[in-house]
């Protein structure tokens, strides 16, 4: 029996074909499946990483140490050379802006880094130009440059943190070294000489003499500081200086051991709570302030003639003496602490929350620091500058007009301050490490000069960009781009203002004011003058505004945080910042700009991408016009910025890192 040839059924085939197709299909969906869950948590691991890597750059910033804040922020972007990285993180981007201050356009010390220390500091100095930085730790004493943290120098020094190390001038710095007192030539890296040994050093203002003392000894030594000749042994008579019972980890500072300007005159307190101002040039003279008393804590030193002392135990007490005259010349006392500063350039009292400069021929106080509700613990003066520690643990600087530059605030008390004309140290007893700022002008940025006392909630810019308008409910003023006074207008019925508006109109630009019966005036920014008046709808109290920008709209009442809505469907999209009042809201190309108030009448800004994300913090702005940002220092400075694309920021923050 012949068995058939059997031919293959075509729709088989074709049905086996399409099988293996749609296997294969379904493999590569299966396959591509994979790939995208592989891709999405590889994304999704990073986006993780990027925003703990934020985290860690903004508490880098807040402890002043900037290379690592910038670093950190870069390492949270990443590079967009494979599938794998997602996108870049709103909070990266802010992270990068803010550790790279590139919209903070205000004069001020801005942290600049730090310097670690291989321990926990017993106290600072720095030299008489500022360029560098005595540090005593256990037990060593180093040299620091300010200008880029490098150590200069290590000095091996007695094992008490009375241990003292002084600049006697820019390149020169004697210090209680393990083999006595040593003067050492910080260019020539070498030692100079070394006298007896002794813990507690003064240094007078000229340089030219060294007081040393040992922590038990009733004599001190003084020294010419050029070659170490040993000008004079001055006797205490048997007494001896305050020292704790334990000097090997702490220094209280409890204690007065000046020299005046030329090194005539030697200042020091007593244990049994006596002092004198000996004459290292005649005995005879001696001048002795208290044989003994109940004070426990003195501190003090010289200006000019003047010794300015403070102490405390029985009370608190500020003395001046006129040692030319060998005379009182003056007495405060408080139930709150003196904290005392003097320097050749003037004297320097501190108590509870008031800083002042001292005018020795009158007594008349000159206020250089306030900080209102917390008392000061510790400051330091400058050239134009007072910085101020609280017992909150923060820190403030002080213009020359007592203004308030910059607050911060911080985790630990700043036991030690210093600052010179360009730098600024802050450090704790605690801490193996200390805050370097540096004074940061921005004066390429200048656009407006005004005056700075004058008082104001706003300012703003003109169309045509001839004038500045500064106003607040009170009144406004206008200053041409020469910093002249254009005009100043005193506006009626201040308390029944309800708000004002900069406007722009092509070329034109002026203010208008409301008041709550619904009277509308209009005043031209070119030179204040009344363009018109009406009167319409008395505008609701309640404050409730409305802003239609970019297709959305932002609803904000006083009360409440700011709502974004989709402006045709009403669909809600976000919720804003709601730590202050929010004035005015701008588009600018792919972004948004938000401007709020906060509680204290400060004004900032936040560039929020289409998602309303925060890409960075504008501090002070006060205007948007164009691409242009414009920030009020409140210092007498309108200062101007364009908008950084990420690109740019990543180019500045590699530059910045070497």
């Amino acid at each position: 029996m012949t068995i058939p040839k059997i031919i293959p059924d075509i729709r088989m085939i074709r049905h086996r074909r399409r099988a293996t197709v749609s296997a294969a299909v379904l493999a590569a969906v299966f396959l591509a499946g994979g790939a995208g869950t592989f891709v999405g948590l590889k994304q999704l691991e990073q986006r993780q990483a990027a925003l703990t890597l934020s985290e860690y750059s903004a508490n880098a910033l807040a402890q002043g140490d900037v290379v690592s804040a910038v670093s950190q922020a870069l390492q949270a972007i990443p590079s967009g050379e494979s599938i794998l990285e997602a996108p870049v993180t709103a909070q990266a981007q802010k992270a990068l802006t803010d550790a790279l201050g590139v919209y903070d356009l205000s004069d001020g010390f801005k942290a600049a880094g730090t310097i670690g220390l291989p321990g926990a500091p017993f106290d600072i100095s720095v030299s008489p130009e500022g360029t560098r930085l005595a540090v005593v730790y256990g037990y060593e004493a180093a040299v620091y440059e300010l200008a880029d943290g490098s150590r200069t120098a290590v000095l091996p020094v007695q094992e008490s943190a009375l241990s003292d190390c002084l600049f006697t001038d820019e390149s020169h710095v004697v210090c209680a070294g393990q083999e006595g007192v040593t003067l050492y030539d910080l260019e020539a890296q070498r030692t100079v000489w070394t006298g007896r040994e002794a813990t507690t050093l003064a240094v007078s203002a000229d340089g030219s003499t060294v007081a040393a003392v040992d922590r038990d000894a009733d004599y001190a030594v003084i020294y010419s500081a050029e070659d170490g000749r040993e000008l004079a042994e001055c006797s205490f008579e048997g007494l001896r200086m305050a020292v704790a019972a334990n000097d090997i980890f702490a220094d209280p500072k409890d204690a007065v051991f000046a020299l005046n300007g030329d090194g005539s005159l030697l200042a020091v307190s007593f244990s049994q709570g006596g002092l004198k101002v000996f004459d290292l040039r005649n005995r005879e003279d001696d001048l002795i302030i208290y044989d003994a008393s109940g004070y426990r804590h003195f501190e003090g030193g010289f200006s000019g003639n003047y010794f300015a002392f403070a102490a405390d135990g029985d009370g608190a007490l500020f003395g001046l003496v006129d040692t030319a005259k060998a005379a009182s010349a003056g007495r405060l006392e408080s139930q709150e602490r003196f904290l005392l500063r003097t320097d050749e350039d003037g004297i320097y009292l501190g108590n509870g929350n008031v800083l002042v400069e001292l005018e020795t021929s009158t007594l008349e106080e000159l206020e250089i620091a306030y900080t209102g509700s917390v008392e000061m613990t510790n400051f330091a003066v400058g050239k134009g500058h007072a910085l101020v520690a609280t017992e909150d643990n923060g820190f403030s600087f002080y213009d020359s007009g007592a203004y308030l530059m910059t607050a911060e605030s911080g985790n630990q008390n700043a036991d030690f301050l210093a600052l010179t004309e360009k730098y600024a140290v802050i450090g704790n007893r605690t801490e193996t490490s200390l805050r370097i700022l540096e004074l940061e002008s921005h004066g390429e940025a200048q656009l407006f000069a005004y005056d700075a006392r004058y008082a104001h909630d706003e300012a703003r810019i003109s169309a045509d960009g001839r004038t500045a308008v500064l106003f607040d409910h009170r009144g406004f003023r206008i200053y041409d781009s020469n910093g002249e006074l254009v005009a100043e207008t005193e506006l009626p019925d201040v308390e029944k203002i309800y708000d004002q508006q900069f406007r722009r109109e092509g070329e034109d630009s002026y203010l208008e004011v409301i008041w709550y019966d619904g009277t509308r005036r209009f005043y031209s920014a070119a030179d204040g003058s009344v363009i018109s008046e009406e009167t319409g709808e008395a505008p609701a109290k309640d404050l409730y505004e409305e802003f239609f920008v970019g297709g959305f709209r932002i609803a904000s009442g006083l009360h409440d945080a700011p709502v974004v809505y989709d402006a045709e469907s009403g669909a809600e999209l976000a919720v804003l910042e709601s730590d202050g009042y929010l004035t005015y809201v701008t588009e600018v190309g792919d972004y948004l700009i938000t401007e709020y108030m906060d509680t204290a009448g400060g004004r900032y800004g936040l560039l929020l991408n289409r998602r309303f994300e925060v890409l960075a913090l504008l501090p002070g702005l006060c205007d948007v016009s164009g691409d242009r940002l414009v920030f009020d220092d409140k210092s007498g400075n309108l200062r101007q910025s364009r908008l950084y694309s990420l690109r740019e920021l990543i180019a500045l923050g590699e530059a910045y890192t070497g």
